[in-house]
């Protein structure tokens, strides 16, 4: 009588298969991680080069260095009263954000501060009274955007503020470190001339 022979693959052959496939899905992740990354860091490179190209006078600069920081803690803030350790996981992973963006780690690192600042306020004006925080985090809302617009776009720069043709929620999670960044690269920029 003859024996019939297996149509089954042995399990060598299927180990084999399943090491290629998990090969292929790896290689396909990375590729795809790969691209993703590249997309954020033109995305970032394009919303700084608009932001750069909306502040161009030194003293416009340095106001929003420090009047964006001011501005974004004062959003912190609100975020703070909703729960003490939500300013920190929002800046963590704006950090890694801007990491994968800028691959700079000092504008990453620098986000965190910006997270202690708010629980820091939190805790000096709510001594007291919560309606002392509110008031605070308008009161620095409202003065940033005094400086920035009111003073470094109208008085010195005479434009618009370029989130007034264009704002995207890139440009808004990335505004601390644009302003950071573009400042740098300025002072950079007129070192090397000098």
């Amino acid at each position: 009588m003859r024996r019939k022979r297996s149509i089954e693959p042995s399990a060598s052959l299927l180990a084999e298969d399943h090491k290629d496939h998990d090969r292929y899905l790896e290689e396909r992740v990375r590729t795809a991680a790969a691209d993703a990354l590249l997309r954020l860091e033109a995305a970032a490179s394009a919303e700084l080069s608009f932001y750069r190209a909306h502040h161009r006078n030194r003293l416009n600069w340095w106001l929003h260095a420090c009047a964006v920081p001011v501005e974004w803690t004062s959003w912190l803030i609100l975020v703070r009263l909703v729960a003490w350790w939500l300013p920190y996981v929002l800046q963590s992973w704006i950090a890694l954000l801007v990491l994968a963006a800028t691959r700079s780690m000092v504008l990453a690192g620098a986000q965190i501060p910006l997270a202690a600042l708010s629980d820091c306020a939190v805790r000096v004006c709510g001594v007291c009274g919560g309606a002392h925080v509110l008031a605070a985090a308008a009161i620095c809302w409202l003065v940033s955007w005094m400086v920035q617009v009111g003073i470094g776009h109208w008085l010195v720069e005479r434009n618009q503020p370029g989130m007034a043709t264009s704002l995207t929620a890139l440009s808004v999670l990335l505004s601390v470190s644009m302003a950071w960044d573009s400042r740098a690269e300025r002072v950079r920029d007129e070192g090397k001339r000098a």
